[in-house]
């Protein structure tokens, strides 16, 4: 394959670049051809900017683009007004002609990147809904309307277009978010979170701030899933440790293989379960705070405030702490257990600012307006917002009636979707109580801590020796 792609003339190749879809098949292409890598060099600003404006809708780039700048953007005093005339200038891009422009080179590769992270992210958010609407549906007892089934193996996950691009600039501003809001470990956040609300919501749509209302409910609930899974291989090491323990006391030990141990050197599963507990208390966390996260004592408080500032490290932490497994995942949260965020981070219960709009917004509100869905458009709410506000304006500045219909993704399906799952035949506030009612059970809360698991067991809850921390263990993955 490479030597008849090392036959082509250079126009060819190119040619062949402008086909891409995404940032890894390029780059398997230019490792495989030293031809392939050689035109990849002296073209790389056009590939990688035409393969942006390819592979992004054009009405979430702004706000792609907006990210992938905001990470060097320098945060001088004062800093709210740095913010506000970078955020101005994002909104200025979002009004402008849609015509491609050329990228900067740094900035084109950090949006491809954020772009792949994004694609994974997407489908994983799809399944995630999708579970959640069939459980509603099953609760509902809606058997005559279609059963939302599982996401296409498709680059876009079988989306239409709107939904992707819904879904785009949702994941994209989160990530803006956290890009310029993100306070280093052991630092004071630039803004309060209410200043931060203010500053980067004040200005938009409701039906926008309930887009990203969705991705944070998503996040956290997925970051609970990781948290239990955690503690869930926790336990089981304790209980295999226990179970060596006793196996070498006795005398009649056997290996995981099922030979006796004498067959093997002895102690040795001991010492892999030994050095596996090891590993869980050597990765560069503090153990006194990892000791907290296993521990009883103010679980709630704790987990929640961890999962605060891994949200502040943005998409690119829960993109890998989603795909890794085993050590790698229990390596990954327990290092970031050192930090917490005692507020929220991502204010979204913040009283809106009293902006033009939203006085604008007031007036219609006591006239008692009603909205009308005008068809499936990036810039305008989908009728599931509509839906779950009864089509007027009097409601859309209450985000507590459909707290629980975020678990739905319900502001990013078009009407097509929504009508087939049977959603907008309900009463919203009936589906929101649903989910009210299951909340626990959908988001695979555990109020149990491991500690507590441990000790029912009636087994010895382990001790944690000090081990140093490592200094450089908080990273940008973006």
């Amino acid at each position: 394959m490479a030597s008849r792609l090392e036959n082509l003339p250079p126009e060819l190749l190119l040619q062949i670049f402008s086909h891409m879809d995404d940032m890894p098949p390029l780059y398997a292409l230019i490792r495989a051809s030293p031809v392939c890598y050689r035109v990849f060099s002296t073209s790389k600003l056009k590939i990688l900017s035409d393969l942006v404006h390819r592979i992004i809708p054009p009405e979430a780039l702004p706000d792609a683009v907006a990210a992938a700048e905001a990470s060097n953007l320098q945060l001088q005093e004062p800093i709210r007004e740095t913010i506000s005339t970078f955020l101005q200038q994002v909104e200025r891009d979002r009004e402008r002609d849609r015509t491609p422009r050329r990228l900067p080179l740094l900035i084109a590769v950090r949006v491809c990147r954020l772009h792949h992270l994004v694609q994974y992210l997407l489908k994983d958010f799809t399944e995630y809904t999708i579970e959640r609407l069939n459980f509603w549906q099953r609760s509902a007892g809606l058997e005559e309307f279609q059963e939302a089934t599982e996401v296409e193996n498709t680059p876009n996950c079988g989306l239409s277009l709107v939904e992707e691009g819904r879904l785009r600039r949702a994941f994209y501003g989160f990530e803006l978010y956290a890009q310029l809001f993100y306070a280093p470990p052991h630092a004071r956040a630039p803004l309060d979170a209410i200043g931060q609300a203010h500053l980067f919501f004040g200005a938009m749509a409701p039906w926008a701030v309930e887009e990203l209302a969705c991705i944070e409910g998503y996040a956290l609930a997925r970051l609970t899933q990781v948290f239990t899974t955690v503690e869930d291989d926790f336990v089981a090491l304790v209980v295999e440790e226990d179970r060596v323990t006793r196996e070498d006391e006795a005398g009649t030990s056997t290996s995981p293989s099922g030979r006796p141990r004498e067959e093997i050197s002895a102690g040795q599963d001991a010492e892999d379960v030994e050095d596996e507990m090891d590993s869980m208390s050597g990765t560069g966390y503090d153990p006194f705070d990892g000791d907290i996260f296993f521990s009883s004592s103010s679980k709630i408080q704790y987990h929640m405030s961890y999962k605060r500032y891994m949200l502040s490290l943005g998409v690119g932490f829960l993109y890998h702490v989603l795909k890794a497994t085993g050590e790698e995942r229990t390596d990954l949260v327990l290092s970031q257990c050192e930090m917490r965020i005692e507020e929220e981070f991502l204010a979204l219960s913040a009283p809106p600012k009293r902006t033009p709009e939203y006085r604008q917004r007031e007036i219609a509100q006591n006239q008692g307006e009603v909205v009308q869905f005008e068809g499936e458009e990036l810039g305008e709410p989908n009728e599931g917002w509509l839906w779950a506000n009864r089509y007027r304006v009097s409601a859309m500045w209450n985000r507590f009636h459909t707290k629980y219909l975020q678990h739905l993704g319900y502001v990013f399906w078009d009407h097509s979707r929504l009508s087939q799952w049977g959603l907008l035949e309900q009463d919203p506030r009936a589906v929101n109580q649903v989910f009210y009612d299951g909340v626990r059970e959908l988001c695979d809360v555990q109020v149990v801590s491991a500690e507590e698991r441990v000790k029912a067991l009636g087994l010895k809850y382990p001790t944690w020796d000090p081990t140093g921390h490592d200094a450089d263990s908080d990273q940008e993955y973006l």
